[in-house]
């Protein structure tokens, strides 16, 4: 009598035949996680968030809130759902000439946004700079108390800038009632009261959402062409120019100043790269401003408030990006997708070149398939689940790293839909469809995902006796969760499988099989529709004369 123990479980690897790979990885891993407990778990399901605006873009965090930008609107304001934030963008004191496709970069310069968003324009895409600082234009209030006179409250209170001056507008969103008409401030009773004409002639529930007209531009001046690629460090706003190739940098501490002496200025970055490709995207590496081009990277001390002192530290050629979205910050290093893998950079850095045995290498056999003609890649770290997760079209590939726990592996998730966005925001993560003005987001506690199905499939077992005749006898495997249990026989044919029965409870021991199981080699595979986890397989068998 045998026994065969697969614990400790490392995600997906297929980087050898199925036979041959290690046995405590997996072949399939759809809709599965790693847990820290070197287990795996079902992902969490997916329930709708939100229905935002239909002119609304992007999903972003900033300033501990869950935010989509909106061109700001030269009638109706739209109201945000809960849960949500709009920010209200214009380039005129009016409506928005532009109209808003993206939001290609999105970064909080002290809690309050700054963005780099994409508008259609003729011959080809313009790119825009707009900051909404503190407090935000237009300022957005819930009243408390709103009733058919010609003053109401409200909360919070008015931003200090509000409360001692008159003549600014406010429009009425009514959850309920739909949208109002104008009213013009005529007194500030308090920093929670005003008095406005004409009189409100209606009765508003309690929760109406009022916005304060926006006075002014959110457009940033700038003293380049902007690209997509836009972040914050070191107390500066960098950005990348389409038409030198260079990186631009605002003063120390503003993040409008674009044009002050000794202070502001510009890397020369487009003399180190090879060719005329723009800056596809900027990060941080180790304190260190990184630079992606499609097959470049640099990295440029900047840590220091003298731009005297910048210079280039590092020039990587042949090994950048083409897919900003896809780069996440993990720990001060920085993983990216590029020529259908992902890849770290410290080991881009190291070695001077992209490698087959980068982060990316167990999975490579899947990803070089991965087609980003219509769906570019989009990324995002998570620290609370330790995972970075980048998602292209209705794939997430999920890569689960906690030094804690000595958990590093890759599984994916199958979505019912595309992604246009990934974020994280309180611990749980948020995606945005694509072509849809909905957001979602992976609840923990959510069982009602229509169609969701999971599937965990090991690689082809010998038990380390080799190509000998085996008759299993037994098999205990601790999960929690219902599951299915499939084996398969033939690696020549992995499709063929026998299913042996469905598992619940807690801790389930199976007896003798009640089904033919004598094989050279068996491929576990467990799928299922609910929440899931197991953390050990071992395998009772006999070998050698079976007679």
């Amino acid at each position: 009598m045998g026994e065969y123990t697969i614990e400790d479980f490392k995600g997906l690897d297929v980087r050898h035949m199925a036979e041959s790979a290690e046995p405590d990885t997996l072949r399939q891993a759809v809709n599965i996680d790693l847990s820290p407990g070197r287990g795996y778990t079902s992902r969490n399901q997916l329930r709708k968030f939100a229905d935002v605006d239909s002119t609304s873009r992007g999903l972003y965090v900033i300033g501990d809130a869950l935010r989509c930008a909106v061109p700001y609107p030269s009638g109706a304001i739209p109201r945000p759902p809960e849960g949500i934030t709009y920010d209200f963008i214009s380039n005129t004191s009016g409506a928005y000439a532009g109209v808003l496709s993206a939001v290609p970069s999105a970064a909080g310069w002290h809690g309050d946004p700054y963005l780099c968003v994409q508008r259609t324009a003729t011959p080809q895409e313009a790119y825009e700079h707009h900051y909404l600082p503190s407090p935000q234009s237009p300022f957005q209030g819930s009243a408390t108390a709103l009733t058919a006179v010609d003053q109401f409250q409200f909360g919070p209170a008015l931003p200090a800038a509000l409360q001692t001056t008159t003549g600014w507008t406010i429009w009425f969103a009514s959850a309920l009632t739909g949208l109002f008409t104008p009213r013009t401030v005529v007194a500030v009773i308090s920093p929670t009261e005003v008095k406005v004409t004409p009189n409100i002639g209606a009765t508003l529930p309690v929760g109406t959402l009022f916005v304060v007209r926006q006075a002014a531009s959110t457009i940033v001046p700038l003293p380049f062409t902007p690209g997509p690629a836009m972040t914050i460090a070191a107390e500066r706003v960098w950005a990348g120019d389409r038409t030198s190739l260079d990186v631009f940098y605002t003063a120390v501490g503003d993040p409008t100043d674009w044009t002050t002496i000794n202070d502001a200025g510009f890397l020369p970055t487009g003399t180190h790269v090879d060719g005329s490709m723009p800056i596809r995207g900027l990060g941080t590496f180790k304190g260190q401003l990184t630079v992606f081009y499609e097959r470049n990277v640099q990295v440029w001390q900047v840590a220091t408030i003298d731009p005297n002192t910048f210079r280039l530290l590092d020039n990587v050629g042949g090994a950048g990006t083409p897919f900003p979205a896809s780069v996440a910050n993990i720990r001060g290093d920085l993983i990216y997708f590029a020529e259908g893998g992902f890849h770290a950079l410290s080991a881009v850095i190291t070695t001077g070149q992209l490698k087959d045995a980068d982060v990316g290498a167990f999975i490579v056999r899947l990803t070089s398939q991965i087609d980003t003609t219509a769906t570019p890649p989009y990324s995002v770290w998570s620290n609370f689940r330790a995972q970075y997760l980048c998602a292209t079209g209705s794939t997430v590939w999920v890569l689960t790293d906690s030094p804690v726990s000595g958990v590093r592996g890759w599984t994916t998730y199958s979505l019912p839909f595309e992604v246009e966005a990934i974020v994280e925001w309180r611990e749980r993560i948020y995606v945005r469809r694509r072509g849809a003005a909905e957001v979602w987001v992976f609840d923990p506690t959510y069982t009602g995902e229509a169609g969701f199905q999971w599937t965990a499939q090991f690689q082809f077992l010998d038990f380390t006796v080799g190509r000998k005749l085996k008759q299993l006898i037994t098999m205990s495997i601790i999960q929690e969760g219902e599951s299915v249990l499939t084996l398969g026989f033939d690696p020549r044919n992995p499709a063929a499988q026998d299913v042996v029965m469905t598992l619940d409870g807690t801790s389930t021991s199976l007896g003798k099989i009640a089904i033919p199981a004598v094989f050279e080699v068996v491929q576990p595979q467990f799928t299922g529709t609910g929440p899931w986890d197991c953390d050990r397989i071992v395998f009772d068998y006999r070998e050698g004369n079976l007679l």
